[in-house]
């Protein structure tokens, strides 16, 4: 699989973050993570396409209509490096974070670290 294919298959993990059904979010992901996916953030520490699927359901309830979008990418070999952005309900930047992954061989997401950084507000 061609690096725009992977890219393509993040940016459609990152769709799984966004509000949709239980069943439309496990079709994401089965589409995009490896069963066995390791996740790691400053928030969770995750092993399993079922637990990943709960944090982000859980995501979702915490932070309705929020969404992500992809900002850059870089891939050699297995490894990426995706730099993407949260946005909230009104399409305010809140988020700006990376993700460090690792790639089965069949193109999915077998490992995430992430990293985020809350833009500085502006104004006194």
């Amino acid at each position: 699989m061609g690096s725009s294919a992977n890219r393509q298959v993040f940016e459609t993990y990152l769709t799984a973050w966004s509000a949709m059904s239980t069943e439309e979010r496990r079709a994401v992901l089965e589409q995009t993570v490896s069963s066995d996916i390791q996740y790691f953030d400053a928030m969770a520490r995750l092993s399993g396409r079922d637990a990943l699927a709960a944090h982000l359901a859980g995501f979702q309830q915490r932070r309705p209509n929020y969404s992500f979008s992809l900002a850059h990418y870089l891939q050699h070999s297995d490894a990426v490096l995706a730099n993407w952005l949260m946005q909230d309900d009104s399409g305010k930047i809140v988020v700006r974070g990376y993700d460090s992954i690792r790639l089965d061989d069949f193109g999915r997401i077998a490992s995430i670290v992430g990293f985020s950084d809350i833009p500085a507000q502006s104004g006194g």
